[in-house]
């Protein structure tokens, strides 16, 4: 693939980070994931979330950041042919211990991803359930655009 950049950049730019070039693509991220045992949106049964990612086009591994009703979560994963595996750990939450763990696994079906979470509590208590996205390819050619989460927060 030709190395260029699909946003505009200052002369000079890209030839100072040439050689560090990496494929990736930024996507943006949005779907939901079911609620059947939490309190605090009880008359609802799934919750929303978005969000985004930027793909290594060589390896099929991420790094982006989601946001959902609970808080902002850091995001790491891998999509692989038709599979889809999201780690999350939320950053910024006043609902969730920042410790917590959340896995989605999740199979492309028609135009989006579905399967299902776990959801690990930094106690250990686990509970989970159906999810559901859709990925949205924003701009190829990204490398250079920044897209790592702020450090955490603790």
């Amino acid at each position: 693939m030709e190395k260029k950049l699909a946003y505009p950049v200052p002369e000079g730019y890209f030839e100072k980070v040439e050689k560090d070039w990496e494929d990736k693509t930024l996507f943006s991220i949005t779907g939901w994931f079911a609620q059947e045992c939490n309190s605090l949106f009880p008359e609802n049964n799934a919750v929303a979330f978005g969000g985004y990612l930027m793909l290594s086009e060589e390896n099929g591994n991420f790094i982006g950041y989601l946001i959902d009703p609970f808080g902002g979560a850091e995001i790491r994963g891998a999509l692989k042919e038709e599979h889809l595996t999201i780690v999350k750990n939320y950053t910024v939450s006043t609902y969730i211990s920042l410790k917590s763990l959340v896995v989605y696994v999740l199979t492309k079906n028609g135009e989006g991803f579905e399967g299902h979470y776990e959801f690990v509590q930094e106690n250990g208590v686990k509970y989970g359930g159906d999810a559901f996205c859709k990925l949205f390819p924003v701009v190829h050619d990204a490398f250079g655009i920044a897209y790592r989460p702020s450090p955490r927060r603790r």
